[in-house]
């Protein structure tokens, strides 16, 4: 009756695989994904909610999808960077991603696709912990959107800063806690790497970024896109009381792939 996967052959931010079980039913239908409803299973019979992401328009593929848990990683990296410089600053946590191979496909997804593509076996999908009333902080084209916390804001104009203006944190969302003092993460839902993006996708997410933006006390000395291209000027500690930026660039493509 369920869909369900084998055990993720790529994943991000944990530290074993997990198999996907989810319903036929379709939760959201997206330009880039469609978005089912299930559960992550580990070897440790824990057991989350989770967001099972199959692609809307094809079949999804291992090269493919394996874009996006690289991009989780990049932005994991960053986000370990800035939390380590600004410990006074709320962490910034991303969740953990898999990457797996569809094993049984339930035989009413026809039937509930809701004209939408419907899965197929062997084909890869993404699951991550569902989140509930999931919203954009910074849309996938670097929008800020008036629901962003400020330190995620500061996180993506590290992000900038670090890689000397050649790329940004984008696509991200969450969703705030009942208490109003906390968020949870997804993963970015755009690829992040200069070579798996467009030509214009990323010069125009920091355009975009950079117009919605509005700098804090944290990060109004980084580097912005009028300032002259070079090396990222350290921020003074003896008066911040912070280490400033690291300034490394996010690990390489190759770097990433050879280590998984």
């Amino acid at each position: 009756m369920e869909n369900g996967t084998l055990s993720s052959v790529k994943f991000s931010g944990c530290k074993c695989r997990k198999t996907a079980s989810f319903d036929f039913k379709l939760k959201k239908r997206g330009k880039k994904f469609n978005v089912y409803k299930g559960r992550m299973h580990s070897c440790c019979a824990d057991i989350q909610y989770a967001a099972v992401k199959a692609r809307a328009n094809e079949k999804g593929s291992s090269s493919d999808l394996f874009d996006y848990v690289i991009a989780l990683e990049a932005a994991i990296n960053i986000a370990l960077r800035f939390s380590k410089c600004f410990k006074n600053i709320l962490t910034v946590q991303f969740p953990e991603l898999h990457l797996a191979v569809m094993d049984n496909v339930s035989v009413f997804n026809k039937l509930f696709s809701k004209g939408s593509r419907a899965l197929s076996s062997e084909e890869y999908v993404l699951f991550e912990p569902y989140i509930k009333d999931l919203k954009y902080f910074v849309t996938a084209e670097g929008i800020v959107t008036d629901a962003c916390p400020v330190v995620i804001q500061e996180l993506c104009h590290f992000s900038y800063h670090e890689s000397n203006g050649m790329n940004v944190l984008r696509g991200l969302r969450g969703a705030w806690e009942k208490n109003g003092k906390s968020f949870r993460l997804a993963s970015p839902s755009t690829k992040y790497f200069v070579e798996k993006c467009t030509e214009s996708e990323i010069p125009r997410a920091i355009n975009n970024f950079f117009q919605t933006h509005r700098c804090t006390a944290v990060c109004e000395k980084w580097l912005v896109p009028n300032q002259k291209q070079g090396a990222p000027a350290a921020m003074d500690i003896s008066t911040s009381g912070a280490c400033g930026p690291v300034m490394e660039l996010p690990p390489s493509y190759s770097y990433i792939v050879e280590s998984h």
